[in-house]
C-alpha cells in the first residue's frame, strides 16, 4: 500500500479527519488505475455552500478481506455550514454517485 494512502488511513482512524483528507488528496493527485476511484470515494466536498445549512453525506460501503469475507455498512458524515455551532441540516436529498 502506498505510504500516503496508509498515512491518510492512520490519520482518519486517529480522528484527525482534516489531516487525513490532505493525505488522501495528495495520493489522489498522483494515483492511477484502480486506486483513483477508491480514493475518490473517500474525498468529500467540505466547502460551505452560500446560505445553505451544511452538507450531510450518507456513505455506504462494502469491505472485503483477502479470505473473501465481507461486511457492509453505512456511515453519516456532517459537514457544518460553519464552525460556530457544528450542526448540519439534512434536507433529505439523496444522490447516488455510483450511477454517474
Amino acid at each position: 500500500m502506498d505510504a500516503r494512502l496508509r498515512e491518510g488511513i492512520c490519520l482518519f482512524n486517529a480522528g484527525r479527519y482534516f489531516e487525513s483528507q490532505e493525505s488522501f488528496e495528495d495520493f489522489y493527485s498522483r494515483a492511477g488505475g484502480k486506486d483513483k476511484p477508491f480514493v475518490e470515494s473517500l474525498l468529500l466536498r467540505a466547502e460551505r455552500a452560500g446560505l445553505g445549512n451544511g452538507r450531510v453525506y450518507q456513505i455506504s460501503f462494502k469491505a472485503e478481506d483477502s479470505f473473501g469475507e465481507s461486511c457492509i455498512g453505512t456511515v453519516t458524515v456532517c459537514v457544518p455550514h460553519d464552525r460556530r455551532d457544528g450542526a448540519c441540516g439534512d434536507d433529505g436529498q439523496i444522490y447516488d454517485s455510483t450511477t454517474q
